[in-house]
């Protein structure tokens, strides 16, 4: 042998010293491997078991949102009365990010987003002690409600329950299934919409009123001391005492119309004044579905499951499926169920995918370094990939990680990375061993000298690059917080099982010598494994009994037949290699040898450091060509985007008619859409309405409304039809281009984190008039632009309102304040609550009590002739003021103590967020001008995007830190360090180079694939600096030093490039979400695994030229 490696072992010897290492007694003991290999499987194993699935990473943001209810009350009366009032006690409190308001009609709304590292229950406490020092709330304001606002509190099964009788019969199996699944364990709360709720109503006759001068509310609180036992006193026993009560026995209408009340000294019974009835509520929320099949509406009760946080998802979904379809038994069919969300089949399909997609990868990897390293080293290397796994379900099992979409992707991510550890150490060993000079022992302890501090660096500079990503903050530093983690400990857990299992188990293999127990103990534990593995792989086989019998009967026969069928393999592979000239031992040294190539390349890379023109050409043609590719994005060839579009399994569709517009009116309208869709969009396989909401994304409280309707269209599987969502989202939009009668929007599924529209744009300020003409403009620009669809403004036209002005003087000639003649008002509009009453005494669940004038008044302007009591007797309202008409915001939104209205709109297929985000920024910079208090910001998925790039490129400066140190410590040269970190820019380029080209947007997955590139080209570049400086410590001349340097590390260059490359391939071809992490690393690596073997012997070679040390 005649390199510097050969020259090096050849002069190497054992010392006696090393046996004194506190690492030696562990080799020596095989038993303490075996007990470290248990641990790692048990715990491994059970922490596998137990980790939560779940779809995305939890996102622990502390948010509180406060609600305020004030009957009555217009959105312009709840801001002024309410809502700043309120904000003015929270503005102040500690760790306030910012905070959102939105006044509408009787309700305030307050959202509270503080920073990432605050607690969220004592933030909820500061919030509480904050708002009981608002003291100026008008006195019928209902207390303001504090809650936790929780990004997971989402439901895990959502269905529609259909009945083939009359709505009473629904709705009564509706309320006792509600009541079986609410029982259960399992389950946290149930939803539902549709079901009907009843109310007590008590409208008061108008001839009442006139009569015996009734006030409702002297009739409410008669009502509500009826409803409550009269105390009569205690009796006494010689032990206990007993409270005595008069139950005045409520317990139907009937009882109410008997209910005896006194008025002006008149004793009367309440179904004399006033007509009692047990209605609906007005104004419900209500459910449909309809199939291609059917093509007619049905009414439909729609529950939302959630489950409880101690039972995992598919638990509480089996749990609720199995009390569902016992109920549904009991009747024969007269009622069924359609799943519109099913959390635990999302999950199970996601999970299913991923392990697929994480076997096919092993298996790639596995089958490469079969190919280029041998069977051996190919093996020992499948085992160390999955005890590595298990370390890391340890670490993510303390850590409270869950199994989800971005942990799934860190382990694949981390999979091409974790074996570079065990393939150094294995060829290390391999390659001592073969010096014949020591025994496996003694092979370990050298390799552990050797290799300990070399492989402690690689393995932090690759963790460099992805532990900055934890100080990225807000909803998308909580989304990706899984990576790091995951991704670290992977790593770490690879630097423990090389060091401390792959290295003391090549230390047993490499000469064998087991005792006849531990033979048998394999020969127990392999066909228990096989069984196993088979088991977990084909357990749902309708077949699996009477494969896993043919598969031991199998087993049995080869292992009675072994003494023959072992000589006659034998025999058949000696002749069959004799045939086919194949050489056996490949199986252990690899099929293809890398030897043609490395000494190509060595010839090529000597041509190059030989002259000096060569080598400055080398280095004008990488840094040329690096220039260029970061020129394409300079010239705007490089989209970007936050994250991309997937094909989803629903379409959404949301109908907004104009304000003012009754909910039966909607129920018309969106009834008469249904057919419609389903006739335009043959890949339906059923839709559900709800009415009285629309489908809104992220954190936002807009979404309800009486003009208001929501669709679900549920597609049929992705495999049985030929386009996209995108696609048939588009498609619905052409259909309904002409649609006239309100706005119907199509709004597709994002994907990742929760935020805003494709495009939005806010504008603050204080006169909502000005604020809308703004956005009026922005939205009739917007409908000029290609590729913009479902333009929306915040902030609707709302319906004139009624205001009365009362006359000053005749109201103090009535004696009547403005609160007298509003609570009027309100009895007229909306009734008074008087509480509530459980009439059926088997449920626990209560009605509503409400009084009401029975007015007779069917229009706005009969209003006028309501009669108000006074002193002087009753009097019309028209002779105690004016009605007029005014405009009347539907809601009032404010940002951190402004008013603001957005438009918001969706980018089609095709078409890029940032071309049309710039059009749009020229448009408003041109045409608008703004006077003070007054500013407008770009948000949405814009305002995301950057805030997600400023992570990365935070991660980034950091991780350049990290990494910038180590090399300094670890080569005691700035100058090493500078040439291995040069290659992270000339990486970058190669990225920016194949997304530009074909047109891949730099998305935030992207962006995290490219800060993954800095460790794995920066450890590729340390194995080549590494080995230079070796050879120049063991006297190799100057040139031939950095010749052989590059030329000895092509093959781990590229077995470790091709086994992340192939470690992504299945992602990357099979999940849109995450491609653009795999296509960044795939051809970030491609690039500089090339540039690597020139730019670096080169400059190597540039830098160090006139440094005689190096001579």
């Amino acid at each position: 042998m005649k390199d510097s490696t050969s020259t090096y072992l050849k002069n190497l010897q054992f010392h006696k010293k090393l046996e004194e290492m506190s690492i030696a007694s562990y080799f020596k003991n095989p038993r303490l491997l075996i007990l470290l290999v248990l641990a790692v499987v048990l715990l491994g194993g059970y922490s596998f078991a137990n980790l939560a699935r779940t779809l995305y990473p939890k996102i622990n943001i502390p948010v509180v949102v406060v609600t305020t209810v004030l009957p009555g009350a217009s959105p312009a009366d709840i801001e002024s009365l309410v809502t700043i009032p309120i904000e003015d006690k929270i503005k102040g409190l500690s760790g306030l990010k910012t905070y959102q308001s939105t006044s509408r009609d009787s309700a305030s709304i307050v959202y509270l987003e503080f920073n990432s590292s605050m607690d969220a229950d004592k933030v909820k406490t500061d919030v509480q002690s904050a708002i009981d020092e608002v003291t100026n709330l008008p006195s019928d304001t209902q207390a303001p409600q504090v809650v936790k606002y929780d990004y997971e509190n989402q439901p895990v099964w959502t269905f529609a329950l259909i009945g083939k009788g009359d709505s009473a019969s629904l709705i009564r199996f509706s309320k006792n299934l509600e009541n079986r699944i609410k029982a259960l364990s399992a389950v946290d709360k149930v939803e539902t919409t549709g079901l009907e709720e009843q109310e007590i109503q008590i409208d008061i006759r108008p001839e009442a009123i006139t009569s015996y001068k009734l006030n409702p509310l002297s009739i409410a609180q008669s009502v509500q001391a009826a409803l409550n036992a009269i105390p009569a006193g205690t009796v006494n026993t010689d032990q206990l005492s007993f409270s005595v009560n008069i139950d005045q026995g409520i317990t139907s209408i009937d009882d109410f119309r008997q209910l005896r009340i006194t008025i002006d000294n008149n004793n009367v019974a309440l179904g004399d004044i006033a007509v009692i009835s047990e209605r609906s509520k007005p104004e419900q929320i209500q459910s449909f579905y309809i199939t291609p099949e059917d093509k007619k509406a049905h009414s439909a009760v729609t529950f939302n499951v959630y489950r409880n946080d101690n039972f995992t998802i598919n638990q509480s979904v089996e749990d609720v499926n199995t009390a569902v379809q016992e109920e549904l038994s009991k009747y024969s069919g007269q009622f069924s169920i359609v799943s519109t969300f099913d959390q635990a089949d999302e999950v199970n399909e996601q999970f299913n995918r991923l392990m697929h997609d994480l076997i096919f990868t092993i298996i790639l990897i596995v089958a490469t370094l079969f190919t280029f390293v041998g069977l051996r080293q190919a093996l020992v290397a499948s085992i160390a990939v999955p005890l590595s796994f298990l370390i890391t379900f340890i670490v993510m099992k303390f850590t409270g990680l869950t199994l989800n979409t971005v942990s799934f992707l860190s382990l694949l991510l981390a999979l091409g990375l974790l074996i570079d550890d065990t393939i150094v150490v294995i060829s290390a060993m391999t390659m001592y061993y073969r010096t014949g000079k020591f025994t496996p022992y003694q092979t370990a302890l050298l390799v552990w000298k050797d290799f300990l501090i070399a492989i402690i660096t690689t393995t932090l500079t690759t963790i460099f690059a992805f532990l900055p990503l934890l100080v990225s903050t807000g909803i998308i530093g909580e989304f990706i917080k899984p990576m790091p983690i995951v991704v670290s400990s992977s790593l770490a857990a690879s630097f423990i099982v090389a060091m401390f299992i792959t290295m003391p188990f090549m230390a047993i293999i490499l000469k064998p010598n087991f005792p006849p127990r531990v033979k048998t103990f394999f020969n127990i534990i392999l066909p228990l494994g096989v069984i196993g593995t088979f088991s977990y792989f084909f357990h749902q086989s309708p077949l699996f009994l009477w494969q896993l019998l043919a598969l031991v009967v199998f087993m049995l026969i080869a292992y009675l037949t072994r003494p023959v069928l072992l000589p006659l393999c034998q025999n058949w592979l000696k002749t069959k290699s004799s045939k086919s000239k194949i050489n056996i031992s490949k199986l252990n040294s690899g099929l293809i040898s890398f030897e043609t190539i490395t000494e190509k390349y060595k010839h090529l890379i000597a041509s190059i450091i030989a002259f000096k023109g060569r080598r400055e050409k080398i280095i004008f043609i990488i840094l040329a060509f690096c220039l260029f590719c970061y020129s394409l994005a300079g010239f705007g060839f490089l989209e970007s985007e936050y994250f991309p579009k997937t094909d989803q399994t629903v379409v959404y569709l949301n109908l907004e008619l104009p304000e003012g517009t009754n909910l039966e009116s909607t129920k018309k309208e969106a009834l008469s859409l249904m057919p419609k869709i389903l006739k335009d969009t043959p890949e339906v396989s059923f839709i559900s309405l709800d009415l009285g909401k629309i489908y809104t994304s992220g954190v936002n409280f807009t979404g309800t409304g009486n003009n208001k309707a929501f669709f679900t269209v549920n597609l049929t599987p992705k495999e049985d039809r030929g386009i996209s969502s995108a696609e048939i989202a588009n498609g619905l939009r052409k259909s309904f281009t002409n649609y006239s009668k309100g706005k119907l929007a199509i709004v597709e599924k994002a994907s990742g984190p929760p935020s805003g529209g494709d495009v939005e744009i806010s504008f603050y300020g204080d006169d909502l008039a000005q604020l809308d003409q703004y956005a009026q403009k922005t939205s009739e620009f917007l409908k000029t632009q290609n590729g913009i669809a479902d333009v929306n403004i915040s902030i609707k036209t709302g319906t004139s309102k009624i205001t009365f002005v009362p006359d000053k003087t005749k109201m103090q000639q009535y004696g009547l304040s403005n609160s007298t003649v509003g609570f009027w008002l309100r009895i007229f509009a909306s009734g008074y609550s008087a509480g509530d009453i459980r009439l059926n005494q088997e449920s626990d669940e209560t009605e509503d009590i409400t009084i009401r004038l029975q007015s007779g008044i069917q229009t706005p302007e009969e209003i006028s002739k309501l009669y108000i009591p006074t002193s002087l007797g009753y009097i019309p309202l028209s002779e105690l003021g004016s009605l007029q008409l005014k405009s009347n915001p539907s809601l009032i939104l404010r940002e951190d103590g402004a008013r603001t209205i957005s438009v918001s709109a969706s980018i089609t297929k095709g078409y890029s967020i940032s071309d049309v985000n710039q059009n749009l920024s020229d448009y408003v910079k041109t045409n608008f001008s703004f006077p003070d208090n007054y500013s407008w910001t770009i948000g949405g998925v814009t305002e995301d995007n950057q805030k997600s790039t400023q992570s990365i490129m935070q991660a980034m400066i950091i991780a350049i830190i990290l990494i910038t140190l180590t090399m300094i410590v670890q080569f005691k040269s700035f100058r090493k360090a500078l040439i291995v970190i040069t290659i992270i820019p000339l990486s970058i380029a190669g990225v920016l180079l194949v997304f530009s080209l074909i047109k891949i947007p730099m998305s935030f997955p992207a962006m995290i694939g490219t800060l993954a590139l800095f460790g794995i080209v920066v450890k590729n570049s340390i194995l080549v600096v590494d080995k230079i400086t070796l050879n120049l410590e063991t006297g190799m001349p100057y040139t031939e030093a950095i010749i052989d340097g590059a030329a000895s590390r092509l093959e781990a260059i590229a077995l470790t490039s091709i086994a992340a490359i192939l470690g992504l391939v299945p992602i990357t071809i099979s999940d849109p979400l995450w491609r653009g992490v795999g296509s960044a690393i795939i051809s970030g690596l491609s690039f500089s695994g090339i540039i690597i073997l020139f730019f670096i012997p080169t400059v190597y070679y540039f830098i160090f030229e006139k440094d005689t040390s190096h001579k």
